[in-house]
């Protein structure tokens, strides 16, 4: 296994540390769903979802679980069901308005969300106040910051329990109070 995909992995053991037994969770750019399986091992149901059905496929053909589905979505059109735990690797950054997409996140999530995506690129332009990506043909949105990033997760309601940086990754947990 190399570093990358160790690195990838370490986040799905770090998010099933605060997944319960009997937690709904979904898993947000699940891809070939190697971390909704980790995740099923302790939540009641796991809820894939991605956005390429070739991954979904795979996903269904490779780790098939009794308590996980996976679903093809667009996650910025989807209307999100609620669970107790979010988990979103790697795919803020594809999202065009990452700002709407976490406040609907927030109010359908009631415990936890974990999240990572790369900070710090060089191309960077705003759009209605929001920073977004330069000619990126798969990140539509990049941060400067984690402070960026904390920020649309960080209010009244939503604390951040934890956060690391690694190189261009940021990755945070945030708990609803």
């Amino acid at each position: 296994m190399d570093a990358n995909t160790r690195f990838h992995r370490f986040r799905y053991y770090l998010a099933k540390g605060f997944v319960d037994v009997g937690d709904n969770v979904i898993d947000f750019g699940c891809g070939t769903a190697y971390g909704s399986k980790i995740l099923s091992e302790v939540a009641l149901h796991v809820l894939g979802v991605d956005f390429a059905q070739s991954n979904i496929d795979y996903a269904r053909l490779i780790h098939p679980c009794d308590n996980v589905d996976y679903i093809c979505e667009d996650i910025e059109k989807w209307d999100l069901p609620e669970c107790d735990v979010a988990v979103q690797f790697e795919n803020l950054e594809h999202l065009y308005n990452p700002k709407a997409f976490v406040e609907k996140l927030k109010e359908k999530t009631s415990k936890f969300i974990i999240m990572s995506t790369p900070v710090a690129v060089e191309k960077l332009i705003t759009v209605n106040g929001d920073v977004q990506a330069d000619l990126d043909s798969e990140h539509h949105s990049v941060f400067d910051s984690p402070d960026v990033v904390r920020s649309l997760y960080l209010d009244k309601d939503w604390k951040e329990f934890w956060s690391m940086r690694d190189g261009v990754t940021f990755i945070a947990i945030f708990y609803k109070k």
